[in-house]
């Protein structure tokens, strides 16, 4: 799912729904998740592919949402406002988290699951310990009862790649 919206910087920007609720008792929220992209000269085509998303309560074990089917994207179709959409509607439990891991398929040698495409060669992509830890994101964020957060993280991809000496 693709959507526009209006153009973001920051990091990870939180977009809390309407009206009152809490964060303390046993209901539920619900959790909107979408990534966009700021250009990149280099590159023809990054595609990443995302294989879930957890998220860790302040109380209570991590939540996970495993994709049954990894859902590539490519990162430079998502600039100017465009995002598209990891988690849409997830009904979680109301309270504080403490982070976000986005599952990541690239750590593989020699699998091409997630890709930059530079000058017309095709080069994988890998996150070291990605099927450890993922793409962890450490900023708190609080989910309150009977409301909706909209979570947008924009992937800077000119600070995020670095190439290997022998690449």
């Amino acid at each position: 799912m693709v959507k526009q919206i209006t153009p973001l910087v920051a990091a990870i920007v939180f977009v809390a729904g309407c009206g009152g609720g809490s964060s303390s008792g046993s209901g539920t929220g619900i959790i909107n998740l979408a990534i966009t992209d700021a250009a990149h000269e280099d590159v023809s085509a990054v595609n990443v592919q995302f294989a879930g998303v957890h998220l860790k309560p302040q109380s209570g074990e991590e939540i996970a949402f495993d994709f049954a089917v990894p859902e590539d994207i490519d990162l430079l179709t998502l600039q100017d406002g465009i995002t598209a959409g990891l988690l849409d509607g997830a009904v979680v439990p109301a309270g504080r988290y403490n982070w976000i891991r986005l599952a990541v398929n690239a750590e593989a040698d020699g699998v091409f699951d997630s890709y930059v495409m530079i000058d017309g060669a095709m080069k994988e992509l890998r996150i070291p310990s990605g099927s450890q830890s993922g793409l962890k994101l450490v900023s708190g964020f609080t989910v309150l009862e009977d409301q909706s957060i909209d979570l947008i993280i924009d992937w800077v991809l000119s600070k995020a790649l670095s190439y290997p000496s022998n690449d």
